[in-house]
């Protein structure tokens, strides 16, 4: 998946603004699976707790 990139026309950032909401007030963040389009976003919540099925961490 090196140099993989995904273009959107409304960011996920934009998305959360347009909520009223910053990456800081989400608390919980649920992945069905750890591939970089699911998963690609994470980092933007480091306060959060992130839901993971233990098949994938594996």
């Amino acid at each position: 998946m090196a140099g993989l990139h995904f273009r959107v026309p409304r960011t996920l950032a934009l998305q959360l603004a347009e909520l009223k909401l910053k990456p800081d007030d989400i608390r919980y963040v649920g992945l069905s699976h750890l591939h970089a389009d699911h998963s690609g976003k994470a980092a933007m919540f480091p306060r959060a707790t992130f839901l993971v099925s233990p098949s994938e961490l594996a």
